[in-house]
């Protein structure tokens, strides 16, 4: 895998974004005005207390959600809104976007493997092409001795990698992750923290992470926190390199 220069085109981009739920005297304001760029390789931590807005981001910068107000960009490209340029987000958003959430959700009766060919299927590639990119995957996270293995016969910790594996199946520009470590032990919480930093590093992709998870915040590049519905920056402390030993 090559490592890919940063652009001057954010990966992420929301402007002005706010998200309302519900009408009138019911209306709740899960995001009010965030902006708030992510470039090529750059890996971000987004933090807050339950309820401070943190999935909304995601699902908006996912295109699961449409915003109530305010604009969406992805690689450089309106991706919300009437206006959108990127044409059908459901295709766009599985070439463009790999998710990784907190349970792993491998299909059952799918071995390692075949659940990361699901995904390079899905999206058109077949055949020999597609099994060497799901290997490289694999091997690439550690787990290609466990590709024949079905997912209730793997740790948590090789579940989790076999789902990073299929998120970057279709070389996404942009990895979101959804508390990908809160359902496990510190040890490998941190392996897989570690996954994503190599991630960003090896293949250039930018890579937002909601976390509750305050033992690796020092292999982020950035910290955003919300509160309430309202993001903010917080400045890292760069004088002590990471250890990124997976």
């Amino acid at each position: 895998m090559s490592t890919a220069s940063v652009t001057a085109v954010p990966a992420l981009e929301l402007r002005g974004v706010s998200k309302v739920y519900g009408r009138g005297d019911t209306a709740v304001a899960a995001l009010s005005q965030v902006s708030v760029q992510l470039q090529t390789g750059q890996m971000a931590g987004l933090l807050g207390p339950s309820g401070a807005g943190k999935s909304t981001l995601l699902m908006m910068a996912g295109l699961l959600e449409e915003p109530s107000e305010g604009e969406v960009w992805l690689q450089g490209r309106l991706a919300s809104g009437a206006r959108r340029a990127i044409g059908d987000p459901r295709a766009f958003r599985r070439a463009c976007i790999g998710f990784v959430f907190q349970k792993p959700n491998l299909v059952s009766f799918l071995t390692a493997l075949e659940n990361v060919l699901l995904a390079l299927e899905i999206n058109g590639l077949r055949g020999a092409p597609a099994k060497a990119r799901a290997m490289e995957l694999l091997s690439y996270l550690d787990v290609a001795h466990r590709r024949d293995n079905l997912p209730s016969q793997l740790s948590g910790g090789e579940q989790q990698r076999v789902a990073i594996a299929r998120a970057l199946a279709n070389r996404p520009p942009l990895l979101l992750a959804d508390e990908p470590t809160a359902a496990l032990d510190s040890q490998r919480g941190r392996q897989v923290m570690t996954l994503f930093h190599r991630v960003t590093r090896d293949t250039g992709a930018a890579v937002l992470v909601v976390t509750h998870d305050h033992r690796s915040l020092d292999l982020f590049d950035r910290i955003l926190d919300m509160d309430d519905g309202h993001l903010k920056e917080r400045l890292l402390d760069t004088s002590a390199a990471p250890s990124v030993t997976a």
